[in-house]
């Protein structure tokens, strides 16, 4: 990816070409994430229902739950996109698959979703999220349908339960980071809460799904050296757009980006009061909103955001650490 970095009018390291456009996003993020598809190894584990059902056809369910007529509990992947057990049934096509609670009929998934359906294979059924989105929650995907008497076609089909679900949609994270380029213009504390609102499915297949919704952030430094000697600053950045791509499954790492976002800068307090800012813009809306993005990697509550190019505040080729709130 080819960049200009510059210095800002206050020695900040941002980058000059601040992107927007979701369609270029998306197809940045996806190639920083390794596009191998996670197959739907299907390893059955039957739990024994039956009768009118205590819950919902392709709704999760468990032991203690019946499955209405036509369903049964079990989990057609031990491995693959992270849905649990819930109801349902093998099939061979989709008019095998019965309707949901609202009467639209299932689909039929092959065994392997990134390797499609050949004879003698088999798959089981999903709830269809034909109205882009899922009626009983899970993640709706784009993917391949299964059929004995053709070669499939393109569904959309919801993958049921909390292995689904995107790692940063809804949650809000904090960085005591301090960047190279801050700690010479004499910063000595940092903080940079950022917050990615719920988000909605742009784009789903077996091998990646993205989302985006909203992005806000505060960020916070103390400067006790140099012109800024004194300083507290408090920026705020409001209007921001998130975009991350990930694969099915996988809730430990994928690509960000941000667009958008308009940061707001308040500097008081500072030895020289010609330091002090009101309500400054811009300051670093390039650095926050880099085209292309960074990737990411989550490790339990711990976010790494490697050489970060865009999302944070400096984009100097430092590493920046976040911990869930």
């Amino acid at each position: 990816m080819h960049r200009t970095d510059v210095f800002g009018t206050e020695g900040r390291n941002v980058n000059s070409s601040a992107f927007h456009g979701s369609s270029l996003t998306l197809a940045l993020l996806v190639a920083l994430i390794q596009k191998t598809a996670i197959p739907l190894l299907v390893v059955t584990v039957a739990i024994a229902c039956g009768g009118g059902g205590t819950v919902a056809r392709y709704a999760l369910c468990s032991a203690a739950d019946t499955c209405p007529s036509q369903t049964v509990c079990e989990s057609p992947t031990a491995t693959g996109t992270g849905e649990g057990t819930f109801c349902t049934y093998s099939c061979t096509q989709n008019s095998d698959c019965p309707s949901d609670s609202s009467g639209v009929s299932g689909v039929c998934l092959p065994m392997d979703v990134s390797q499609g359906s050949s004879q003698g294979d088999y798959g089981f059924c999903f709830q269809s999220c034909a109205a882009g989105s899922c009626p009983g929650g899970g993640l709706c995907i784009m993917t391949t349908s299964y059929s004995l008497f053709d070669d499939g076609m393109t569904v959309s089909a919801c993958i049921p339960g909390s292995g689904a679900t995107d790692p940063l949609s809804g949650t809000t994270w904090r960085s005591t980071s301090i960047a190279p380029t801050a700690i010479q213009n004499g910063v000595t504390s940092s903080t940079y809460d950022v917050t990615f609102g719920t988000g909605t499915v742009v784009e789903s297949t077996s091998e990646v799904i993205a989302l985006s919704g909203a992005f806000t952030a505060t960020f916070t430094q103390a400067y006790t050296m140099g012109q800024y000697a004194g300083c507290m600053e408090t920026t705020t950045f409001t209007g921001g757009t998130w975009t991350d791509a990930t694969t099915p499954g996988d809730a430990t790492s994928g690509g960000i980006a941000v667009s958008g976002a308009t940061g707001t800068t308040n500097r008081m307090s500072c030895q020289l009061p010609s330091a002090d800012l009101t309500d400054q813009t811009g300051l670093y809306d390039s650095a926050v909103d880099t085209m292309g993005g960074t990737s990411f990697t989550i490790t339990g509550t711990t976010m790494s955001l490697p050489q970060s190019a865009g999302v944070t505040p400096y984009v100097d080729g430092n590493d920046w650490t976040f911990t869930k709130m």
